[in-house]
């Protein structure tokens, strides 16, 4: 396309007063500006967060429990087509941000989201890799108590690591607290500390007992709606279960981890119920799922439902199982695949016996 100077000389040739041309480019370029800076605005205020910095939740893929479910080689049996899903993370920019926000199956999040404000990377990656543990250890004694073996699991209360600037509990809680009840409640590990949780609305103030130098001591805090899911109500802390042990009946082992944090928990936990358990769960058909998983089998929410049943169905899944609490989410991106929401561990067992 012409510059501005050599559009204008072609207009005079034309028989066009000599300046207007220049004048109407030049008031075209600004109006182009100007609508482009509106539209920019509008896009960078529906954002959530202005910080600058920004993570891409993209479209994941489903990973096969078998090969990472290890047990002894006499208690394994035949197991089904059982899939844990992931999301893809990418850090991202200011214009990397609204440029994504057009991007089918994509979200934005505030990269405070993924990473916490005041934590490394480093640190942020091993709470993450401890959460995963948690939750392998937990699947375990979940599947195996269901397959009639006795198992123990518990802790010593739920340390605070961290909490989110303009939160409720951000001056209220500190850094190595521990809390220990909820209400009436005792919780012992993170996922008992999360269901107590769910009972509560946003605005809601909840009474917490926490352990400091030494002593206990009841504190109260408010509540707020979590950024991406409305109808949550959270405090604004970072944990992690402090003293988490369990005892099995004999060795169970997650490998080759693709996934941080708990989200992976009820998938695993079927994928152990499958390995020492007769026939095969879901036979004949790839299932795929989400969703963390507590000591008494309830299944809890997790981010990135949509975003795990887009990779489901690019990895050929037939079925999802999705907590109740997120049906909707994978409902509105899912084409050929099957959803059922699930609440529990034995509702996610009938689904799959059901789907036999």
């Amino acid at each position: 396309m012409a510059s501005a100077r050599e559009r204008a000389s072609t207009d005079q040739d034309s028989g066009v007063v000599p300046g207007t041309a220049g004048r109407v480019w030049r008031g075209a370029v600004a109006l182009a500006t100007l609508v482009a800076l509106a539209v920019g605005l509008i896009a960078w205020s529906a954002l959530p967060g202005l910080s600058g910095r920004y993570y891409l939740m993209l479209p994941g893929e489903a990973f096969p429990v078998a090969p990472r479910v290890v047990v002894p080689e006499e208690r394994r049996r035949e197991v089904g087509d059982l899939n844990l899903t992931v999301v893809y993370e990418q850090a991202t920019d200011l214009p990397g941000a609204l440029l994504a926000r057009g991007r089918y199956g994509v979200r934005v999040v505030p990269y405070e989201e993924v990473i916490p404000r005041g934590t490394t990377e480093e640190e942020s990656n091993r709470q993450f890799r401890q959460a995963m543990d948690e939750s392998s250890a937990t699947a375990a004694a979940v599947a195996l108590r269901r397959a009639g073996y006795p198992v123990r699991i518990g802790g010593r209360g739920v340390r605070v690591t961290g909490t989110m600037a303009g939160t409720p509990a951000a001056g209220v809680l500190s850094r190595g607290d521990v809390v220990v009840a909820h209400g009436q409640t005792r919780v012992r590990t993170v996922a008992e500390l999360t269901e107590a949780s769910r009972r509560v609305r946003p605005g809601e103030e909840v009474a917490l007992t926490v352990r400091r130098g030494g002593e206990e001591r009841e504190v109260r805090v408010g509540t707020v709606s979590a950024p991406n899911e409305p109808e949550r109500a959270m405090i604004g802390i970072y944990v992690e279960t402090e003293g988490f042990e369990v005892e099995l009946p004999f060795p169970v082992r997650v490998e080759e981890q693709v996934v941080g944090g708990p989200s992976a928990g009820l998938m695993l936990a079927l994928g152990i119920y499958d390995a020492v358990t007769p026939g095969r769960l879901g036979d004949g058909q790839r299932v795929a799922g989400t969703g963390t998983l507590d000591m008494e089998g309830r299944v809890g929410g997790v981010a990135g439902i949509a975003q795990k049943v887009l990779g489901a169905e690019r990895s050929g899944a037939d079925l999802f199982l999705v907590p109740a609490d997120g049906l909707a989410d994978a409902r509105s991106v899912a084409t050929g695949m099957r959803v059922v929401p699930v609440r529990s561990f034995d509702e996610a067992l009938a689904a799959l016996g059901a789907a036999g």
